[in-house]
């Protein structure tokens, strides 16, 4: 046998272990949170070395008993990455109190989970206080089913859309009103409607 090919041969299980350690230093995909957060959004940053991965699940230990089993947890939330393999959002939804989250990616060679990352959500400042919801019993449109309410605006949640209408001083006017389903204006100023709909919601 030719001396050349005797030492190939010899390399080449040691070739074979330098790629398998370098795969296991360098993980494909990877999870971001801060290990505190102001409730009650957590912001997440998911970023991989996989060619193929367009798409990513992440999961959330919400009953805290350490695994990813529980009613709600695979897939909690969802995500696609960017043409650079990154991709950035938030959770939302999560009581105060410590979680673990982790990333799956299914590619080619199967499915890919990043490392379980540790958080904490406390609650929210008295500034940032999430809207609270009421009833319709009368007090708007009657295509109204709950109305939320926050300074300077309101929150309409009917069975087809979301309705934000936010109230602007005419002084500090810069763009052309929309309609809106409030029923009683602010004198002097303009209301602004912004409408929102899942895409291929069941009414």
């Amino acid at each position: 046998m030719p001396r050349h090919l005797g030492r190939s041969s010899a390399l080449a299980p040691f070739l074979r272990f330098a790629r398998l350690g370098l795969n296991q230093a360098a993980p494909t995909v990877n999870l971001k949170i801060a290990a505190t957060n102001i409730g009650p959004l957590v912001p997440i940053t998911v970023s991989t070395m996989l060619p193929d991965a367009r798409t990513f699940c992440v999961d959330v230990d919400l009953n805290h008993d350490g695994r990813f089993e529980g009613a709600g947890e695979l897939g909690y939330a969802t995500g696609r990455f960017d043409e650079a393999g990154t991709a950035e959002l938030r959770l939302h939804g999560l009581i105060d109190g410590r979680y673990r989250a982790r990333v799956r990616v299914d590619g080619i060679d199967g499915e890919t989970v990043s490392a379980i990352q540790r958080f904490e959500l406390l609650p929210p400042r008295n500034s940032h206080l999430p809207v609270s919801f009421e009833v319709n019993q009368g007090q708007t449109d009657s295509s109204v089913l709950f109305l939320g309410r926050a300074k300077n605006q309101m929150v309409y949640v009917t069975q087809n859309e979301t309705v934000l209408v936010t109230t602007t001083r005419r002084a500090e006017l810069r763009k052309e009103p929309v309609d809106s389903l409030a029923a009683n204006p602010i004198p002097n100023s303009v209301q602004f409607a912004t409408r929102f709909r899942l895409v291929g919601a069941n009414s």
